[in-house]
């Protein structure tokens, strides 16, 4: 998946891992919320937005993080 991202788009693309997923979060207008997203993989504190459209994705998300190791807050530590 990584190779071919790197070759379609180009150099830019520089993904250490990619993951595909049923669903994203998004807001009632259709906006996928990349904040949340960010935060849900670096482990920080968010709260659940009003305008999202099913919050149960975002629980879904987390365990796949967590099933994958994807992102601070779920990798693997080398120590």
């Amino acid at each position: 998946m990584i190779t071919l991202l790197r070759k379609e788009i180009g150099g830019i693309a520089c993904f250490k891992t990619s993951i595909i997923v049923n669903r994203l979060p998004k807001t009632r207008s259709g906006k996928i919320l990349r904040k949340t997203l960010s935060q849900i993989a670096d482990g920080t504190p968010f709260t659940i937005p009003s305008t999202i459209d099913d919050a149960t994705v975002l629980d879904e998300l987390i365990h796949e993080f967590s099933r994958r190791n994807v992102g601070l807050a779920f990798a693997i530590s080398s120590i």
